[in-house]
C-alpha cells in the first residue's frame, strides 16, 4: 500500500515537472527568461469574442454609413429645396445692358434674396449673416451698402440691398458676379460711362465777402486732363489738376483767379471732352465784394451751411438794417466732395439765403444755427454790408439832370450841395 502511494506521488511530481517544461512553454533567445505560453483564455476565449464582435462591428459600420448617407441626403434635399425657393436677384442691371449712368464712377447695384411664401410666424425678415462679395471680371472689388429694405409683398419674402461699386477707368465689356448666402449670379454688361463736371464749393450767384484769397474747386469724371480749359471773365487761367491713384477715372481741379477777379459779378467757365468725345461745360456766375460794399440793386446769395431736413442742423439768416432785404431761402443739392477715398454727394441740402440791396446804407447779416428744432438759435457768423448807389456814366446828357439830382439825393453830402457849402 505504501509503495502504491509512493508511486502515485512520484507520478504527480513528474506531471508537475512536465507542466513546467512542457510544449506549451517556449524559450526566448539564449540567456533569456522563460515566458508563459498563451493561456486558455487567449487560445479559446479571445477568438470567440472576435467571432462574436466581428458581425457586430460590421453592423455598426453599416449603421454609421447609413446614418451618414441619410444626413448627406437630407442636407442635399434641404439645399435643393432652398435653391428652388430662394433666389439671388439683381434688379437694376440686366444681362447685355449698356450701362451709362454712374455717380462719379460709382454704379449702384440693387441685389437681394427672394423666397416664396410668407416669413415665419412672429419673425421679421432679416438679412442672412453671410458675407456679401462682388467681383468684376473675376476680380473682387470693394463695395459698401448705401440702402436696404426687407418685407413681404403678399407672394414672397424679400431682403434687398443697394451696394455701390466701381467698374473701372475705361469703358468696355464687364462681367459682374455677386456672391451671397451660398448663391452666385453673374451678369455680363457693357460699361459706357459719360463724363461729369461740377463745381464743388461755390454756387451760382453766391457772394464772397471780404478780402480773402479765392480758390474755386471743381471735380470731373472720365475727362482727359489735356481736354480741360478754364476761363475767368473770358481770360484763360491755369488749373491745378490731380488724378487720385485709387480712382483714376476722377479728376480734382482748383483755380485761384487772383487779379482776374473784379468787384461785382464774375464768370467762370470750364470746358472739356469726355472719353466718349462728348463736350462737357459748366458756367458759374458769382459775386465778389472785397470791401463788403454792394451796389444798389444787386441780388446775391450766401451759403449758410449743409442742412439735414429731419435731423438738423437747421440754418437761418437774420438781417438788421434797412439797406439789405432778405428775399427768400432755398435748399440746393450740395456739390460733390472727396471723403474716405470715395467721391460722394453729401446727403441733405445746401441752404442758400437770397438778399437784395434795396437802399444805400449799412446792414448786418447774421447766420444762425440750431442743432435741433427745439433749440434756441445761436449766431455763428456776422457780416456788415454797405450798400452804395451806382456811379452814373460820365457821358450823362443835360436832359438827364433830374435823374442826376435824384441820384445825388442818396449821397450823404447832398444837404451840403443844397446849401452851397
Amino acid at each position: 500500500m505504501r509503495d502504491a502511494a509512493n508511486e502515485r506521488g512520484r507520478e504527480d511530481n513528474r506531471q508537475q515537472a512536465r507542466a513546467c517544461t512542457g510544449p506549451h512553454m517556449h524559450r526566448q533567445k539564449a540567456g533569456g527568461l522563460h515566458a508563459p505560453a498563451p493561456s486558455l483564455w487567449a487560445k479559446r476565449g479571445l477568438p470567440v469574442i472576435i467571432r462574436i464582435a466581428g458581425p457586430l462591428s460590421l453592423a455598426g459600420v453599416f449603421l454609421l454609413t447609413l446614418l451618414l448617407v441619410s444626413v448627406v441626403t437630407w442636407a442635399a434635399t434641404k439645399s435643393q429645396d432652398r435653391y428652388l425657393t430662394e433666389q439671388l436677384i439683381v434688379r437694376n442691371i440686366t444681362p447685355g445692358q449698356d450701362v451709362t449712368d454712374h455717380e462719379w464712377g460709382i454704379v449702384r447695384l440693387e441685389m437681394g434674396l427672394e423666397k416664396n411664401g410668407a416669413p415665419d410666424s412672429g419673425r421679421k425678415t432679416k438679412f442672412p449673416r453671410s458675407p456679401l462679395r462682388v467681383k468684376v471680371d473675376n476680380k473682387e472689388v470693394s463695395c459698401y451698402v448705401v440702402d436696404s429694405a426687407t418685407g413681404y409683398d403678399g407672394k414672397k419674402t424679400y431682403a434687398y440691398r443697394t451696394v455701390a461699386i466701381r467698374l473701372g477707368a475705361q469703358p468696355g465689356p464687364r462681367v459682374i458676379t455677386v456672391l451671397y448666402h451660398g448663391l452666385v449670379k453673374s451678369i455680363p454688361i457693357t460699361y459706357n460711362p459719360s463724363g461729369q463736371l461740377e463745381f464743388a464749393d461755390l454756387y451760382d450767384h453766391q457772394a464772397i465777402l471780404g478780402k480773402k484769397p479765392v480758390t474755386i474747386h471743381w471735380f470731373g469724371c472720365y475727362l482727359p486732363k489735356e481736354s480741360v480749359k478754364i476761363s475767368v471773365n473770358d481770360k484763360v487761367v491755369p488749373a491745378d489738376m490731380d488724378v487720385p491713384q485709387d480712382a483714376p477715372e476722377l479728376l480734382a481741379g482748383r483755380i485761384s483767379p487772383g487779379e482776374k477777379l473784379k468787384p461785382g459779378a464774375n464768370k467762370v467757365r470750364i470746358e472739356a471732352l469726355d472719353i466718349r468725345g462728348n463736350k462737357r461745360e459748366r458756367d458759374l456766375v458769382f459775386y465778389y465784394y472785397p470791401d463788403n460794399r454792394v451796389p444798389l440793386g444787386d441780388e446775391f446769395a450766401l451759403s449758410l451751411g449743409l442742412e439735414e431736413p429731419k435731423n438738423g442742423p437747421f440754418y437761418d439768416a437774420v438781417v438788421e438794417g434797412g439797406s439789405i432785404q432778405r428775399t427768400h431761402q432755398l435748399g440746393q443739392r450740395p456739390g460733390p466732395e472727396r471723403m474716405g477715398g470715395q467721391m460722394i454727394v453729401p446727403p441733405g441740402k445746401a441752404v442758400l439765403a437770397w438778399f437784395k440791396a434795396v437802399r444805400p446804407g449799412e446792414s448786418t447779416i447774421a447766420t444762425m444755427v440750431k442743432q435741433y428744432s427745439t433749440d434756441e438759435p445761436m449766431e455763428v457768423e456776422r457780416a456788415r454790408v454797405a450798400v452804395y448807389p451806382m456811379v452814373p456814366s460820365p457821358s450823362l446828357h443835360a436832359a438827364d439832370a433830374p435823374s442826376l439830382e435824384k441820384y445825388l439825393q442818396h449821397l450823404p453830402f447832398w444837404p451840403l450841395l443844397r446849401t452851397g457849402h
